[in-house]
């Protein structure tokens, strides 16, 4: 299970240029997460959490970003919610 942590992390940064280097997203309230884009759910984000941004995904209605989070894995958030992105 650590193992596909490690690998979620090296394909986030590997992906990344150094125009677009690896984000921060940090949750303003809590944070619902989902295993897949509309799918069921996953953990919660706490307020002031930090967890590594990924790539974004629309699915039917919403659109969703996938989040790395130390402790917690591998997860998506629905753009829009309350969080801020830092380089």
């Amino acid at each position: 299970m650590r193992l596909h942590y490690l690998l979620v992390i090296c394909v986030l940064l590997a992906g990344c240029s150094k125009e677009n280097g690896p984000k921060a997203l940090i949750a303003e309230k809590d944070l619902q997460t989902f295993a897949t884009p509309e799918g069921s759910e996953s953990f919660v984000i706490k307020k002031g959490e930090v967890c590594a941004a990924g790539k974004k995904e629309v699915e039917k209605v919403y659109q969703y970003m996938e989040v790395v989070c130390p402790g917690k894995g591998y997860a998506w958030v629905i753009t829009g919610d309350p969080y801020k992105i830092e380089d």
